[in-house]
């Protein structure tokens, strides 16, 4: 089998700069920031695979941030689906006055004894082409990047609200006992984008 590795997890949290890691057991149930250590591309035996993504935006005011939205999606293409979880992570973007820097950040942890792909879906409206996806992979037990991009689309055309960007990027994992690939979208202000959705699809390749 190609993932009948040991399993670090089936929970686990990057914290800080350093990227100090804190395990926990399936019995401390999902909250915010504890991400699902995946098997490869593919469902374990008792849960399904998953990443945790979550929006938010800023307040001019007091710096304050307000979450619109979070929550744990599976993988597109998995086999085997025991909970059922959306695939599809949507934020639905208000209109709040003094409503600053919308942010949609995520990711998730895997292991693999070999490499494998996934391809990171998206839409949204970009009017201004301001907004930006940027994806970083890290290879915790031996703190090696192995990935680094940033996808730039151009933006206007199209009907508000859009949306006018609809397009996907492959992502390569490299073998690993522990990597983390997070993912975060901004540089929009709340006022050109409320009324707009952000959609992110994590499919196998």
């Amino acid at each position: 089998m190609p993932n009948a590795i040991l399993r670090a997890g089936p929970y686990a949290s990057s914290r800080n700069r350093l990227r100090l890691l804190q395990f926990f057991s399936k019995e401390t149930g999902i909250e915010q920031g504890k991400n699902s250590v995946n098997a490869s591309n593919t469902n374990w035996s008792n849960a399904d695979w998953r990443a945790f993504f979550y929006a938010s935006y800023g307040n001019q005011v007091n710096n304050e941030r307000t979450e619109v939205n979070s929550g744990y999606v599976g993988l597109n293409g998995a086999s085997g689906s025991k909970e059922s979880l959306p695939t599809v992570f949507t934020v639905e973007w208000p209109s709040v006055g003094g409503g600053a820097d919308p942010l949609l950040g995520g990711g998730f942890f895997y292991q693999a004894t070999e490499s494998f792909k996934l391809k990171l879906k998206y839409k949204f409206w970009n009017g201004y082409s301001l907004i930006q996806i940027r994806i970083v992979g890290e290879q915790i037990e031996n703190n090696h990047q192995f990935l680094a991009h940033t996808i730039a689309p151009a933006g206007g055309g199209g009907s508000f609200p859009g949306p006018n960007i609809d397009d996907e990027y492959e992502i390569e994992l490299p073998a690993s006992v522990l990597g983390k690939i997070s993912i975060n979208m901004d540089g929009e202000g709340l006022d050109a984008i409320a009324g707009t959705n952000w959609t992110l699809e994590l499919t196998t390749a």
